[in-house]
């Protein structure tokens, strides 16, 4: 019987075991690709696309914390290295989103910025980027803003040559 007890203390201790999801950044590009609007995926297309893809750590103990964010950019295919100032980068086809417990979203605009990328023999990207963006949702049919932030995005690192650009994964 004090095997038994034993046993189920240590069961429920390991059954209230809190801890943290870590926090995760995936960087991928894919090539003869292009961002797709209507959901954030990549498709076969004529453009090099760049995704930056962070989930912040989630604490199983607080509700409603989960909190991710993508962004996506088309470069020219050509390119073996770029660099894209704020007049640049409010010009690219870009995208980006937010996925947390807030509102929806159909907007993004880059303010400012610089986004920098150098291709490597093996065709993965090195890129860095601190760009500011404008975001929200705008009702479509009669243009107003219901709500809209700014934010700060900054990324560094190696971008991985991923090769179908059928769906990201």
């Amino acid at each position: 019987m004090k095997k038994l007890i034993v046993l189920l203390f240590l069961t429920s201790l390991i059954a209230c075991d809190d801890e943290e999801a870590p926090e995760l950044t995936i960087l991928k590009v894919y090539e003869e690709a292009r961002i797709s609007k209507v959901y954030p995926n990549v498709y076969p297309g004529n453009s090099t696309v760049f995704v930056y893809y962070f989930e912040a750590e989630d604490d199983e103990m607080i509700a409603d914390d989960e909190f991710a964010e993508d962004f996506f950019f088309e470069i020219n295919p050509s390119a073996n290295e770029f660099t894209l100032t704020t007049d640049d980068l409010s010009t690219i086809n870009h995208l980006y989103r937010q996925y947390c417990f807030c509102g929806p979203m159909n907007y993004s605009k880059i303010l400012s910025g610089t986004v920098k990328g150098t291709k490597r023999s093996n065709g993965d990207w090195k890129v860095s980027g601190e760009i500011s963006l404008d975001f929200g949702y705008v009702e479509e049919q009669t243009q107003d803003t219901t709500w809209r932030f700014q934010k700060e995005l900054t990324f560094d690192g190696t971008f991985h040559l991923t090769n179908s650009p059928a769906l990201i994964d």
